[in-house]
C-alpha cells in the first residue's frame, strides 16, 4: 500500500527516517485503530490524545526552530474547541526528552496527512459521524514537500540522522502515551 510519504520519492534521508521509525509509528497507530473502528463512539478520546500528543511534541522543541509551530498552535486551537463542545478536555503527557525541531516538524506535519486520510472516511462513513473541525484545518501539503527537501539533504550517515531517527521515535512515543493517558 503506497502512503502519501511514497510519493515524495523513495531518496535520501526522509526514505531512510521512515523506515527505521515504521515500528515505532505502527505501535503507535495499533492504539488508534480503536478510533478507525468506531469513530462515533471514540471521538472525545481520539481528539484528546491528538490535543495530549501535539501539546507534548510542542513542548518539547525549541519554539522558534519548529516551523510547524503556528499549524501546531492552530491545531490545538481546534482541538481545544472541540474536545469543549464535546465536553471534554485531555490529560496531558510530559515529554521525556527534548525533540529535535525537525523531528518535532516531522511528527506534526505527517500527522496532518494522516488525519486527512481519517476526515475521509468520516466524511464517508455510515452512520454519518459529525467532523469536528480539527480534520478540516489545512494539512500543510507545501509545508510538508519543504520538510521532505530539508530531511532529503541530512547525510543518513551523521549524528543529526540519528539524532533525529531517536527524537522521532519518542515522538511516536508520545503519541502512544496520550492514547493511554486517555482511556478510561
Amino acid at each position: 500500500m503506497r502512503t502519501p510519504q511514497d510519493r515524495v520519492g523513495p531518496e535520501g534521508f526522509r526514505h531512510a527516517l521512515r523506515l527505521a521509525t515504521r515500528a515505532a509509528h505502527d505501535d503507535s497507530e495499533v492504539l488508534f485503530l480503536r478510533f478507525t473502528d468506531s469513530p462515533g463512539d471514540t471521538m472525545r478520546w481520539f481528539l484528546a490524545a491528538q490535543r495530549a500528543a501535539l501539546a507534548a511534541i510542542c513542548d518539547s522543541t525549541e519554539p522558534a526552530r519548529m516551523a510547524s509551530r503556528p499549524l501546531a498552535r492552530a491545531l490545538l486551537t481546534r482541538l481545544d474547541a472541540d474536545l469543549s463542545a464535546l465536553g471534554g478536555d485531555a490529560r496531558p503527557v510530559v515529554p521525556a526528552r527534548t525533540l529535535h525541531p525537525m523531528a518535532a516538524d516531522y511528527l506534526v506535519l505527517g500527522s496532518r496527512l494522516g488525519t486527512e486520510v481519517l476526515r475521509r472516511a468520516l466524511i464517508g462513513s455510515a452512520p454519518p459521524v459529525p467532523v469536528p473541525s480539527y480534520f478540516h484545518a489545512c494539512h500543510g501539503p507545501a509545508m510538508w514537500r519543504d520538510h521532505c527537501a530539508l530531511l532529503n539533504a541530512v547525510d543518513p550517515a551523521s549524528d543529526l540522522a540519528d539524532d533525529l531517527t531517536r527524537d522521532v521515535i519518542a515522538g511516536y512515543d508520545l503519541f502512544h502515551a496520550a492514547a493511554v493517558a486517555q482511556l478510561d
